[in-house]
């Protein structure tokens, strides 16, 4: 399957790259039955692709490694970044799109506090 993530530059100083996405999305249990990934970059004003296979690792909240890197891709996220994360479960839709306060952000999430 095709996914869209955004790329959140390498991992410390290894050629392994960091990416963050929501545990709710598909695309975590997709990723974790098989590893097996492919990045490709499109530049639009050289059009250059650049392609990198490898195999993808999930870092979740109670994963047994990686925590300290895992927080300190959290903690590089803008606060915008981080809101997306309160939003409703990816692929759903709202519930109440009447009721512009029941999506209001977490404060933790919008400022630029570095709790993790």
């Amino acid at each position: 399957a095709n996914r869209t993530v955004v790329y959140r530059g390498f991992l410390g100083d290894s050629a392994d790259i960091t990416m963050v996405t929501d545990l709710r999305s598909g695309k975590v249990e997709e990723i974790r039955a098989n590893s097996a990934g492919e990045f490709a970059w499109y530049m639009p004003e050289t059009r250059d692709q650049f392609r990198i296979a490898g195999d993808l690792t999930v870092v979740a909240h109670d994963s047994a490694t990686m925590q300290k890197e895992r927080q300190e891709a959290w903690a590089r996220m803008s606060p915008g970044g981080r809101a997306q994360f309160a939003w409703p479960v990816p692929g759903f839709p709202r519930l109440d799109d009447e009721n512009p306060d029941a999506f209001d952000i977490p404060e933790d999430l919008t400022s630029d506090a570095k709790t993790v």
